[in-house]
């Protein structure tokens, strides 16, 4: 969950600073532990395989928790815009998840990062 002395339309900004590494993780800090671990590992599994989705199934599997905290997870991954849900037809529960590049990311989002900002402008 966002922390509430962060929410609103700049809480991104609290963690991607010029100056700082700047990273996916950066902008996740927000959400916390458990979002930036379903984060990588949903990125780690994809890679792996060479496939764009992973199922919400394995990465619960993986992490050792239950689906239903990676939906919880997935969907403000989804709302920040680093997951794409990948449904079942008719439904509108996720299946699965691909991770969105912080590269991807932030051309999609240019006013909330600084380093992609100094590239465009």
């Amino acid at each position: 969950m966002i922390d509430a002395a962060l929410t609103g339309a700049n809480w991104f900004d609290a963690f991607c600073q010029p100056g700082m590494s700047c990273t996916a993780e950066s902008h996740l800090l927000g959400l916390g532990e458990t979002r930036i671990a379903v984060y990588r590992t949903a990125e780690r599994i994809a890679t792996a395989r060479g496939e764009r989705f992973v199922l919400v199934s394995e990465i619960a599997a993986r992490l050792g928790i239950a689906e239903a905290a990676v939906l919880e997870a997935g969907d403000e991954l989804r709302q920040a815009g680093f997951f794409e849900k990948l449904s079942r037809l008719g439904s509108s529960e996720a299946r699965g998840y691909r991770a969105v590049s912080h590269e991807e990311w932030a051309l999609r989002y240019l006013d909330r990062c600084w380093k992609w900002e100094a590239r465009v402008a």
